[in-house]
């Protein structure tokens, strides 16, 4: 019966640290030229660039000890690729659609 109180005490904070923002802000206006509606914006961009550098490297350690290996450059490489193509299409599944494949079948040819 613990473990059941414990999984609801953690889905209510959770809910809570969601929906705290929402309550705290909803009365104050925003600038939208001003340095908390700028940090919004760039918190999408800077969680994203943690989501992609987690399941790229995960927790190697070894990353920045001076070595690189091809698959650690290929996988740069492909998600500057991705970058290039969704800042030029605006549509982030074709950036999917190109590069998962181009990156498995560059692999593969080169192991």
């Amino acid at each position: 019966m613990d473990i059941w109180i414990a999984i609801l005490v953690s889905g209510g904070l959770s809910w809570l640290l969601r929906v705290s923002p929402f309550l705290l802000l909803r009365r104050i206006e925003l600038d939208i030229s001003g340095p908390a509606v700028r940090f919004f914006n760039y918190a999408s961009a800077i969680v994203m660039g943690g989501i992609i550098y987690g399941s790229l490297y995960g927790t190697r350690d070894d990353l920045f000890s001076g070595h690189i290996i091809f698959e650690d450059l290929l996988k740069v490489i492909v998600v500057f690729l991705s970058f290039i193509i969704t800042l030029w299409s605006r549509k982030p599944n074709l950036a999917l659609l190109i590069c998962l494949p181009s990156y498995l079948l560059i692999s593969s040819l080169f192991r």
